[in-house]
């Protein structure tokens, strides 16, 4: 089969993984935006037929040329399917014309997330055109796959639920002889209202009662960061590095850290719990969305309810100090990264998804 993975500004790691992983077992050609596929050449396997792709912003009108000449070279290259890694709007809108082959859509959150003016910048019925047009769709959980399914109105055949795979492209940065802070908690990531910060914040009294040393890292950015300043009670308890993180500076976060925290009181699903896993870090993370369904509670980390501080602090309590825990959760995310969400099973399952989709549609052809 082969396969033409179209992957715009975003998700470039998510999308070299896929497609190198996809590489060894199908014949597969990779449309990157040319800004990542310059930088990350040499991370794209020998396998991948790479075609950067000129972007422009979300604003131009240009894009939907651009949308227009890579549908061409797609036909051209006679591929049986194309998957859109993540939805794109001027892409979007050729979506409904598209008539040579079946395009397969990744939808990594169903509805915008409230206050993150980011993914806003998209009108979200421009963003739902993928979602409603493509001959199918991926999503990351059978929590998101009913999520789909309702807003949609797709049939569950048309929704494949396939789990992120592991990030560990990110490994490739890390810094020799960096080594664990005891009692570092990260949180990392983009910083606006859904993810829930102000309730890590919050169960820092609660910390204190129980630790004499401790650190709260906060990795990223989003929002203003000053309203976050009044949850603060005693600055030696934080580190806070409020702005973009490059790749190069990820793994040492990681690797630095003791335990990741996902204190979302919202979300479909997140690509922090891989990268954790790894590294080989317990997760404590809230019951919302399809997180349940990634990280396995009392095994490779827990899972509490939302808005809860109290409980945040009891779950991270019980890793740190706990170190037999620690160890054997660790053990257990590392296994799951490396099994479960590696690049080949993650492949594979996409190829599964694939064949089905390129079969039901060949069957709704006229003849």
């Amino acid at each position: 089969m082969r396969v033409a993975l179209i992957a715009f500004k975003s998700l470039a790691i998510y999308a070299m993984q896929l497609a190198n992983g996809l590489s060894r077992i199908t014949d597969l050609h990779l449309f990157m935006a040319d800004g990542p596929a310059k930088r990350y050449a040499d991370m794209i396997d020998s396998g991948v037929k790479l075609h950067p792709v000129r972007t422009c912003r979300y604003r131009n009108p240009a894009g939907l040329l651009v949308s227009i000449d890579l549908m061409r070279d797609i036909r051209k290259l006679g591929c049986d399917i194309a998957h859109l890694i993540q939805s794109e709007p001027w892409f979007n809108a050729c979506i409904p014309f598209i008539r040579a082959f079946p395009l397969i859509t990744t939808v990594h959150d169903v509805r915008h997330h409230a206050g993150d003016r980011r993914s806003n910048v998209v009108p979200q019925w421009v963003a739902d055109l993928s979602a409603r047009f493509s001959a199918s769709l991926i999503v990351h959980g059978a929590a998101q796959k009913a999520d789909v399914c309702r807003e949609f109105g797709i049939a569950p055949q048309n929704v494949f639920a396939i789990p992120m795979l592991n990030f560990s492209f990110y490994r490739k940065w890390e810094k020799p002889g960096t080594e664990e802070r005891p009692n570092n908690i990260l949180f990392f990531g983009s910083i606006w209202p859904y993810k829930g910060l102000r309730y890590l914040m919050e169960a820092e009294s609660f910390l204190a009662r129980e630790l004499r040393d401790f650190r709260i890292t906060i990795a990223g950015t989003g929002e203003d960061f000053t309203r976050y300043e009044k949850y603060i009670l005693d600055r030696s308890h934080y580190e806070i590095i409020n702005e973009h993180i490059p790749d190069e500076r990820v793994a040492e976060l990681f690797q630095k850290a003791s335990v990741v925290v996902l204190p979302y009181i919202e979300a479909s699903q997140t690509a922090v719990a891989p990268i954790a896993f790894s590294f080989g870090k317990p997760v404590v993370a809230t019951r919302v969305g399809s997180i349940p369904e990634l990280v396995s509670d009392g095994e490779d980390g827990f899972i509490v309810e939302p808005c809860r501080p109290d409980e945040l602090a009891r779950a991270i309590l019980a890793i740190l100090k706990d170190p037999v825990l620690k160890q054997r959760m660790s053990a257990k995310a590392m296994n799951k990264a490396y099994n479960d969400l590696s690049e080949d099973r993650v492949a594979q399952l996409h190829m599964e998804a694939y064949a089905q989709t390129v079969e039901a549609w060949r069957l709704q052809q006229p003849r």
